[in-house]
C-alpha cells in the first residue's frame, strides 16, 4: 500500500501542503491486522495512531458488571488511537478489527513532533474529535427519545449504501448482536425491530445485506 494514501485520503492530513504530506508519509508504516485481533485493550497505554485504509474496527467499553458495549465503529479514512495521543493516559476502550484491516501506523512520539511543526494536524484532529462528540450526543438523544424501530431506521440510513438505479442496499458492518449492542438494545429487540421494518415493506433482509425499499418511509420513521 502506498504510504501517501495514508496522508492524501485522510482528512487530518489532506489539508497539508505536499512537502508536509511527504514528511508525514515518511513516518508511516503499513500493517495488516486479522479479523478479531485487538489493536489495544481498555486500560493499556497506547503509543500508536492507526489510520485505516481498508476494513472496519469496533471500539468497545467494558462495564463494571463485565459486559461489553460497542461505542463506535471506525471506517476507512478514519483513525484509531488519537484520544491517548491528545489527552494522554490509558485507553478507555478496546479497539478490535471486525474484518481484515489494512492500516498505516504512526508512533505517537513521531506524530507529536510533526504536530509541533504543523499545528494544522492538531487542529484537524481536535475538529474530528469534536464532530464525533457531537455525533455521540445526537446518538444519546436518539437512544433516549425514540423507539427501537426509529433508531434502527436512522442507523440503516447512516450506513454507506450501494446504489444501482432504484436499488439501494447496505451491509451491516457487524454481526447483528453487535449492532444491537451499539444501539443499546438486546439482540431479541433488534431482531423484532428489523422484522417490523420488513413487514411494513421498508426493507428486505438477506443475512447481513439489507435492501432499503422505501427511503422516504425510513426517513419519516427515523424522524
Amino acid at each position: 500500500m502506498p504510504q501517501d494514501l495514508c496522508v492524501t485520503q485522510v482528512p487530518i492530513f489532506a489539508g497539508l501542503d505536499p512537502e508536509a504530506q511527504q514528511q508525514v508519509a515518511s513516518c508511516a508504516h503499513p500493517e495488516m491486522v486479522e479479523a478479531g485481533h485487538d489493536f489495544y485493550r481498555q486500560g493499556e497505554e497506547v503509543g500508536q495512531l492507526f489510520v485505516l485504509h481498508e476494513g472496519t474496527v469496533k471500539l468497545t467499553h467494558g462495564r463494571a458488571d463485565g459486559t461489553q458495549r460497542i461505542v463506535r465503529t471506525v471506517a476507512p479514512g478514519q483513525v484509531v488511537g488519537e484520544h491517548p495521543l491528545l489527552a494522554g493516559g490509558p485507553a478507555d476502550h478496546t479497539a478490535t478489527a471486525i474484518e481484515p484491516v489494512v492500516a498505516c501506523v504512526f508512533q505517537h512520539d513521531q506524530l507529536a513532533g510533526l504536530m509541533g511543526e504543523h499545528p494544522r494536524i492538531t487542529r484537524d484532529l481536535l475538529g474530528a474529535m469534536s464532530r464525533r462528540l457531537a455525533d455521540a450526543e445526537q446518538r444519546i438523544a436518539r437512544l433516549t427519545s425514540t423507539d427501537m424501530a426509529a433508531r434502527l431506521a436512522d442507523y440503516l440510513l447512516d450506513l454507506p449504501a450501494a446504489v444501482q438505479g432504484r436499488d439501494v442496499r447496505v451491509s451491516l458492518p457487524m454481526r447483528k448482536r453487535e449492532v444491537a449492542s451499539y444501539l443499546g438494545v438486546t439482540p431479541e429487540s433488534f431482531s423484532r425491530a428489523l422484522a417490523r421494518l420488513e413487514k411494513r415493506g421498508l426493507v428486505e433482509v438477506s443475512g447481513a445485506e439489507i435492501a432499503l425499499l422505501d427511503l422516504d418511509g425510513l426517513t419519516e420513521l427515523a424522524g
